[in-house]
């Protein structure tokens, strides 16, 4: 496993041809290398192994922890995928609140809010 996930490293995610694996090697080895990425600090390319592994727990889990950094961006690039309604309008209030009109507004829609993103929309978006 350790070996796969340096070689997806090394070669780079965009290069790798993750339909080679199977759905559980899939899973194991692109939730390493999103590990691995988390402890290097390469947000964005974290978020994208763990996409790749399906692993909505862990995008969850990481975009909470990037709310508490105030990385709103990355957190909502975590949480899209996952379809968690209430990280996602969590995570659009927090925006809301801090003046990120668009990116609560993304999250609201992501998240099924359709009023509180329309709200967004007609009040602050013009």
């Amino acid at each position: 496993m350790e070996n796969l996930a340096d070689w997806v490293i090394k070669k780079g995610l965009d290069k790798v041809d993750v339909s080679m694996f199977d759905e559980k090697m899939r899973k194991e080895v692109m939730t390493e290398v999103g590990e691995r990425f988390i402890r290097m600090e390469k947000r964005g390319e974290a978020i994208k192994a763990l996409i790749l592994a399906s692993n909505v727990e862990r995008l969850v889990s990481y975009g909470k922890e990037l709310m508490e950094l105030c990385d709103f961006g990355n957190a909502f690039l975590a949480l899209e995928p996952t379809a968690n309604r209430e990280q996602l309008v969590l995570l659009g209030t927090t925006c809301l609140g801090e003046g990120f009109y668009e990116l609560a507004f993304g999250c609201f829609k992501a998240g099924g809010d359709h009023e509180l993103a329309r709200f967004v929309e007609d009040n602050y978006m013009k």
